[in-house]
C-alpha cells in the first residue's frame, strides 16, 4: 500500500483526497436537509415536513415552495395514515391538490393532470370548495374554503 502512493505524484494525491471530501459533504448536505423538520417517506422516496403555524392554501404552496418543494401530493389512504401519526389530534393539514372552480377537475398543485381517484373523506368533496386538506388522523381527504388558515404539508424528493 505504501508503495502505491510512493507512485502516485502528490496531485493525484490531492485530487483523490478532494474527490472523498466532496463526496462526504454531499452526504452531510443531504443528511442536513433532511434533518430540518422533514420526515423520510421512504416508500416513494419523498420526505414530510408538517408546519403548524396556520396559513391559507397559497401561502402555504408558497412556504413549501421558498424550502424548494411544493404542498404534498397525497394519493393514498396509507400516506394519510402515515401524515396522521405525525400531526396533532384535529389539525386538518393542506396538501397540494386543488381546482380553480366548482365545475373543473381537481388537480396536483404541480401540475394540470386531472385527478380520477383520490381518498376521500365520507361525504366529500363538497361542490362548493377548492382546496384540500387532510381531515383527522385517517378519515381521507377534505374539500375545503381556500382563504381558512390551516397548518400544511410540505414534500420534497429524497
Amino acid at each position: 500500500m505504501a508503495s502505491l502512493f510512493k507512485s502516485l505524484s502528490l496531485i493525484q494525491i490531492a485530487t483523490c483526497l478532494l474527490t472523498v471530501f466532496a463526496v462526504f459533504c454531499c452526504l452531510v448536505e443531504a443528511h442536513t436537509s433532511l434533518a430540518s423538520g422533514y420526515t423520510e417517506y421512504t416508500d416513494e422516496k419523498v420526505a414530510y415536513k408538517i408546519h403548524a403555524d396556520p396559513k391559507t392554501w397559497l401561502e402555504a404552496k408558497q412556504v413549501c415552495a421558498e424550502e424548494g418543494g411544493s404542498l404534498a401530493f397525497i394519493d393514498t389512504r396509507k400516506k394519510i395514515r402515515f401524515l396522521g401519526s405525525k400531526k396533532s389530534q384535529g389539525v386538518q393539514l393542506w396538501v397540494g391538490i386543488s381546482r380553480t372552480s366548482p365545475s373543473t377537475d381537481w388537480s396536483r398543485v404541480d401540475c394540470d393532470d386531472t385527478l380520477y381517484y383520490l381518498p376521500w373523506a365520507p361525504y366529500e368533496p363538497s361542490n362548493s370548495q377548492n382546496c384540500v386538506a387532510i381531515k383527522g388522523c385517517s378519515a381521507g381527504l377534505s374539500s375545503q374554503n381556500c382563504f381558512d388558515r390551516k397548518a400544511f404539508v410540505c414534500e420534497k424528493r429524497v
